[in-house]
């Protein structure tokens, strides 16, 4: 028989990642969890499979899935529901980022609790999104301890690789607006999407986004003290005439001007109006040494029933402590 006519041995199967085996991850049959009723994610749209346990209960698996597509007019997906609950369950302050990001596949999160070791993946699936939460205490047996280390640690590199930057802004002055507003979303679930940013405020669905740096038109002083009535009517008068249409449930003014920190604080300025269907607000931030003026709007639509003035005014309200927040947020860390 010709040596081309012989018959090739088959190549030899891939093992399994141990993302996908656990039986193989901790070289166990996988049992019940003791506290397989303990609390966990819970939105909706999301289902739990039972959880598994191994190495006596000090290594657990829970799985979530979310089959379905987001709805078109969600105001976050579930993805950053899920990023925010486990942002909060580990305590995370660091990166990725606070907020989920429209373009991820896939994020994963590692953390501790009271010695327990803790690792969340989150990859989509389909229309939607598989998530897997690995937890580990470990041995008070320094032998087996160090062998759990190993098992661990192969988790922990198989994971790495679902780990997604964040997406960085066009320039310095959008990249410290972004960062002011994560800070102010705190544990908030929050969706960066096409430039823009979406959380969720008093019932109302809020976009906010970096809305131009460079000088205004008419020179907003720095310093509170700097700033004077006629200044601010003169601005307004000229945001007037850019919206014609408009109602302006807040004019332009300063901010928290019956609260300055003294004198010489800072200045924001602030204003609020509708348009139809639509509440718009926007944020004017001076910077130091004759440096460029930063703009960042919000907005949300106001529902059906929500554009009479009655409602209009308590979203106007919920705008304005929102972009109050925005301020204090950027004094604590700018100023």
């Amino acid at each position: 028989m010709q040596a081309s006519a012989r018959t090739q041995p088959k190549a030899a199967a891939k093992a399994p990642s141990v993302l996908d085996d656990f039986a193989g991850l901790s070289t166990m049959r996988p049992r019940s969890c003791p506290d397989a009723g303990a609390a966990g994610f819970a939105a909706p749209g999301w289902q739990a499979a039972p959880p598994q346990c191994a190495w006596q209960g000090l290594l657990s698996l829970r799985t979530w899935r979310h089959a379905a597509a987001d709805a078109p007019d969600a105001c976050t997906g579930s993805a950053a529901q899920w990023w925010a609950w486990i942002r909060r369950a580990y305590r995370a302050d660091a990166a990725p980022a606070q907020a989920w990001q429209e373009g991820w596949d896939a994020q994963v999160l590692a953390g501790q609790d009271q010695g327990v070791q803790r690792l969340a993946l989150i990859v989509r699936a389909g229309d939607g999104w598989t998530v897997s939460e690995w937890r580990w205490r470990p041995s008070a047996r320094a032998a087996t301890r160090r062998w759990q280390e190993g098992r661990w640690k192969l988790l922990l590199d198989a994971a790495a690789r679902y780990r997604r930057a964040a997406a960085p802004a066009p320039d310095r002055w959008t990249e410290a607006l972004r960062q002011t507003w994560e800070r102010n979303l705190g544990e908030r679930a929050g969706e960066r999407r096409a430039g823009a940013w979406r959380w969720q405020s008093g019932g109302y669905c809020l976009t906010a986004e970096a809305a131009g740096v460079g000088q205004a038109e008419l020179r907003l002083p720095y310093r509170a003290e700097d700033s004077r009535l006629e200044q601010r009517s003169a601005m307004q008068l000229q945001l007037a005439r850019r919206h014609p249409t408009a109602t302006w449930l807040r004019p332009f003014h300063l901010v928290g001007e019956h609260e300055q920190g003294g004198p010489s604080a800072p200045a924001k300025y602030q204003a609020i109006w509708q348009l139809g269907d639509r509440l718009n607000g926007q944020l004017w931030i001076p910077t130091a040494n004759e440096g460029p003026v930063l703009r960042l709007r919000a907005a949300t639509p106001l529902a059906a029933g929500r554009a009479a003035p009655d409602q209009a005014a308590a979203a106007a309200a919920q705008l304005e402590r929102e972009l109050d927040g925005l301020a204090r947020r950027w004094d604590a860390r700018h100023e």
